[in-house]
């Protein structure tokens, strides 16, 4: 993990979520600090406690694949949100052709296809972000967007690698935390993805805690005044080429408007970088 402050902006940076959520799970709240972390309600993070929210962020989210499908089918008028896994036959490999092995032949294991590509690595940064009038639903069908479109760009040849970013203002300070969430080479694990770019409790009680804990005096003390509010911007440390996908914003009861507004935040990116 890595601490900074430069321009005028407080980073936090860690290599992989496990090392955030370790990092919160084993430092002490920060003097002064608010506790909106451990207080707040189910109805606005969607979790009972810290605790709760930090199970679901290590061990995966069980219900939030039957949410985000049921807000896919909401939004898209019920098509398939993920595509069903492809498989080769080979001599090892995660489950046996019964068909096969009695038919004594050499390939008696079925693999899952990972299409090779020379194409450079997609740096995706999803910022899970959002204002206190954000309800629970808006945080679940836009998370649902990007996780198809995160497995859209797979699909694709892509080879993607996703971090979560919150972004917000703090004291007239800008305040980021920023954590690899799966790497290039990894394939996208929907339970465990779907916690920290689909719930609310990744933002409010999760980035939250780490506020708390932050080792820079000026965000602790922002968490007794609100939190800070939501930053759209990319943040600076991002490369040129990497893709921003910004902060939550409320998912309007009309369908259309709500999927037109998804879409044209990642088809202006794909535009910026030439994709």
């Amino acid at each position: 993990m890595k601490f900074s402050d430069e321009d005028d902006i407080y980073t936090h940076e860690f290599q992989s979520w496990g090392e955030f959520i370790h990092h919160i799970e084993n430092t002490e709240r920060g003097e002064g600090s608010g506790r909106e972390s451990d207080e707040s309600g189910s109805s606005f993070s969607g979790t009972e406690s810290l605790e709760e929210a930090i199970g679901l962020a290590k061990n995966g989210w069980p219900e939030g694949k039957d949410h985000i499908l049921k807000g896919r089918k909401e939004l898209f008028n019920g098509s398939e949100m993920f595509r069903k896994p492809r498989y080769f036959k080979s001599v090892a490999g995660s489950f046996p052709s019964v068909p096969s092995y009695i038919a004594n032949q050499p390939r008696t294991m079925f693999r899952r296809v990972r299409a090779e590509t020379c194409q450079p690595i997609l740096e995706i940064h999803v910022c899970p972000n959002g204002l206190g009038r954000v309800d629970k639903k808006s945080f679940i069908n836009y998370g649902g967007y990007l996780l198809n479109f995160i497995e859209e760009q797979e699909n694709n040849g892509r080879r993607v690698e996703v971090h979560i970013t919150y972004h917000n203002n703090v004291s007239g300070h800008g305040n980021v935390t920023t954590s690899m969430l799966k790497k290039s080479g990894e394939f996208i694990d929907l339970d465990f993805m779907s916690f920290a770019i689909a719930h609310p409790s990744s933002l409010r009680r999760i980035e939250f805690a780490m506020m708390e804990r932050s080792p820079f005096e000026i965000v602790r003390k922002g968490t007794r005044g609100g939190y800070g509010s939501t930053n759209h911007k990319r943040p600076k440390f991002m490369a040129d080429e990497a893709i921003w996908l910004g902060a939550v914003k409320s998912c309007y009861e009309d369908k259309e408007e709500c999927v037109a507004q998804l879409d044209d935040i990642v088809y202006t990116e794909f535009k910026r970088i030439g994709l």
